[in-house]
């Protein structure tokens, strides 16, 4: 995913990829950060990457849902920030990954692996 080569909701439902482990370092440098003079290569980029990010965790696209999140504190001592682990949610069209059957854990309240 992390690649030039990210792949879209779809693309992931169909590989069978249920849940996006995203520490916060990889994609809150671009949802919080100004960006780059216009113009740049930096820039360029910047806005590629948080198009991606905007479109695929979006509330709107009902794609995704936040199902845990683990912050760096005293009980959990690390560097950098908080890591974010999302439920990719089944296609609405009704079209089905390839992907295995879910583990059955639960993450958060009414969130688990298999439904």
């Amino acid at each position: 995913m992390f690649s030039r080569g990210w792949r879209s909701l779809s693309q992931l439902r169909k590989m069978g990829v249920q849940y996006l482990v995203l520490p916060d370092a990889v994609f809150q440098r671009y949802m919080k950060a100004d960006p780059p003079p216009p113009g740049t290569a930096a820039h360029y980029r910047y806005s590629t990457n948080i198009r991606y990010y905007e479109s695929l965790l979006s509330p709107q696209s009902g794609g995704v849902v936040k199902v845990a999140e683990f912050s760096a504190g005293v009980s959990l001592p690390a560097r950098g920030g908080a890591i974010s682990v999302y439920r990719i949610l089944p296609d609405p069209s009704g079209a089905a990954g390839t992907g295995s059957a879910g583990y059955g854990f639960e993450w958060l309240p009414g969130a688990t692996a298999t439904g």
